[in-house]
């Protein structure tokens, strides 16, 4: 009976306590699809048909993007949560094939496993999507 109260009591610890699988799941290789946004709120970009933009994005806090497998840009970021928002700073970031993140950081959020980067405090900000 012990034993059965001692696996129901684990068994509850585990299952109630919750990960941050977007924090989690942010490290990994993004594969860039497009942006939306600016001044009319639906202007788009996207990468040139014959390239691929990656955004690598690692747990030692240092990212790469990549253009065609080669590395076009590098450095280190921070993440940190502003008025319930999680929001992402690349530092020293130059834009790769068209894809143009803001100084100021974008929020993020990780939703089936795509990633959306949204332009911080800009306002005429672009959505980045990533899968």
């Amino acid at each position: 009976m012990k034993q059965l109260l001692l696996i129901l009591t684990c068994a509850i610890l585990f299952f109630s306590c919750k990960k941050d699988n977007a924090t989690n799941n942010l490290y990994k290789k993004w594969q860039w699809q497009n942006s939306v946004g600016g001044f009319s709120g639906h202007d788009s970009i996207a990468p040139s048909l014959d390239s691929t933009v990656i955004l690598n994005l690692m747990s030692d806090m240092i990212y790469n993007v990549q253009l065609n497998g080669q590395i076009k840009a590098s450095g280190t970021f921070q993440t940190s949560t502003i008025d319930n928002q999680k929001v992402i700073k690349l530092n020293n970031y130059s834009p790769v094939n068209k894809l143009y993140i803001q100084n100021q950081g974008a929020t993020y959020t990780i939703i089936d496993n795509k990633l959306q980067l949204k332009d911080y405090n800009i306002s005429e900000p672009y959505i980045h999507y990533f899968r």
